[in-house]
């Protein structure tokens, strides 16, 4: 359910043109915080201002609350561990299609988490992932940061499901640490990065400094002041 977006007062309208906000990503970087039809139409030039916050995993929620300090943050943190949750499970389905794929359908559902199936099949999931996903618009491959992310989900996956059918018991942290699966995961990730030939730098991003951080500031009390409702000068900062 996507995010409703609360009205935004005129003065933040202000200070957002000034304080510039990340680019929205393709259809295919996450869901975008949609705008609400039911709001009156002079409102619309603030919900387009907020619909270029997009939730981008961890770093789209951070962006939110640094934007909206006054939203409800606990909506915006429900909302966070939506999307993380349904990551988890996209690569619980992608596991599941792996384990298929690679046994040639051998391996029973139950036993897709087993740890005799992990340990086996593990090193070829991450690569499997890539050879079925294709970049972005307008991109020839994907990034390297992106599959070492598929990666890392995948690994907090391996330590919520493994399981010892003989010890009756969870393995995902023993068959990581003790069993060496991490670092060959690892390994995977950096060989498939230089195989591949795949992009290592950082898509450019736009964040807010110290100079934008103040400015949101003032212009905060300057109209905390003018309500009556703040004893200091935005000047003081």
């Amino acid at each position: 359910m996507p995010l409703r977006v609360p009205p935004v007062p005129a003065h933040r309208a202000h200070w957002q043109q000034l304080v510039p906000c990340d680019p929205a990503p393709d259809d295919n970087n996450g869901p975008q915080v949609q705008p609400n039809n039911d709001e009156a139409d002079d409102e619309a030039d603030a919900v387009a201002a907020l619909n270029k916050l997009t939730f981008r995993r961890r770093k789209g929620i951070v962006n939110a609350v640094a934007a909206h300090p006054e939203d409800d943050q606990d909506t915006l943190i429900a909302e966070l561990e939506t999307w993380r949750q349904a990551d988890h499970r996209r690569h619980k389905v992608l596991w599941r299609a792996c384990v298929i794929y690679m046994s040639k359908n051998i391996v029973t559902e139950e036993s897709t988490w087993y740890l005799e199936t992990v340990l086996k099949y593990s090193p070829l999931y991450t690569p499997f992932v890539l050879a079925h996903t294709n970049p972005s618009p307008g991109r020839d491959s994907l990034k390297a940061t992106t599959i070492d992310g598929w990666s890392k989900t995948y690994i907090e996956n391996i330590t919520t499901y493994t399981w010892d059918p003989d010890a009756n018991g969870r393995a995902g942290m023993v068959v990581l640490t003790t069993g060496g699966l991490y670092q060959k995961l690892k390994e995977v990730v950096f060989n498939l990065v230089l195989e591949k030939n795949l992009d290592c730098n950082m898509s450019p991003k736009v964040y807010y400094g110290r100079s934008e951080v103040l400015l949101v500031i003032q212009e905060i009390l300057s109209h905390a002041i003018q309500d009556g409702t703040c004893q200091c000068s935005p000047h003081d900062l």
